[in-house]
C-alpha cells in the first residue's frame, strides 16, 4: 500500500511540475 501511495504522490508532483513548465512555455510565447 505504501509503495502505491508513494508512486501516486510522485506522479502528482511530476504533473504539477509539468503544468508549471507548460505555463512558463505559454508565457514565453
Amino acid at each position: 500500500m505504501n509503495a502505491v501511495l508513494n508512486l501516486q504522490k510522485m506522479n502528482v508532483e511530476v504533473e504539477k511540475k509539468g503544468i508549471i513548465i507548460t505555463k512558463r512555455c505559454k508565457m514565453a510565447d
